[in-house]
């Protein structure tokens, strides 16, 4: 396996000299035992012209059909880049999940909306929490309080989101609505089932 990019085998630690017709022989003997498919893919930042160059290795699980026909879909896509236009379609519907943009540490007017106090004619209740203790029973502050801390750099899913266009020349795809994280970050994207799709429409 001679064409695997150099950031690709730094990153997944491929032994240069390893051999693909012995190991996909050997994946065809222990089907019998198997009883799911799944694919290690890796991003191209340098193609998107991102900062960073260090690809993302993603497992994903083959869905569809019987173990034999799953191993023959796998072979098909090994060593081949995948484009967007070769897997979503204008009007399905996909689930999109990232890391949200990092605000740092923030009061609770802007981390959980509360509502400030008068900002004038004497008010000493401007933008602060208020109470958030309790009498001497239970003596101490409730697990899950509202109150100012780290916001942002979580994990979101935004789900049922519509795919707009898509360009094949181009390698791009557009989506309804908002896209979580800052730009250049990592989206794993997941199509929504036919099921999931009739059940929201």
């Amino acid at each position: 396996m001679t064409d695997i990019p150099k950031d690709l085998i730094k990153a997944t630690k491929v032994k240069k000299t390893s051999d693909t017709v012995k190991a996909l022989e050997k994946l065809s003997s222990l089907k019998d035992k198997t009883r799911e498919i799944r694919i290690l893919a890796s991003t191209q930042p340098k193609l998107a012209s991102l900062e960073r160059n260090t690809p993302d290795i993603i497992e994903i699980k083959v869905g569809g059909g019987s173990i034999d026909q799953q191993l023959e879909y796998a072979k098909e896509l090994l060593g081949k880049t995948v484009s967007a236009s070769q897997v979503f379609k204008p009007g399905e519907s996909i689930d999109l999940a990232g890391v949200t943009k990092g605000k740092g540490f923030q009061g609770v007017v802007k981390r959980h909306k509360f509502t400030r106090g008068p900002m004038s004619h004497g008010s000493h209740h401007h933008r602060e929490p208020g109470s958030v203790g309790m009498r001497e029973k239970p003596g101490r502050i409730l697990k899950g309080k509202r109150m100012p801390g780290h916001m942002g750099g979580d994990q979101l899913t935004l789900k049922h989101r519509p795919v707009v266009a898509c360009d094949p020349k181009a390698g791009v795809f557009a989506v309804k609505g908002p896209v979580p994280g800052p730009s250049g970050t990592a989206v794993y994207i997941t199509i929504e089932s036919s099921a999931e799709s009739s059940a929201t429409a």
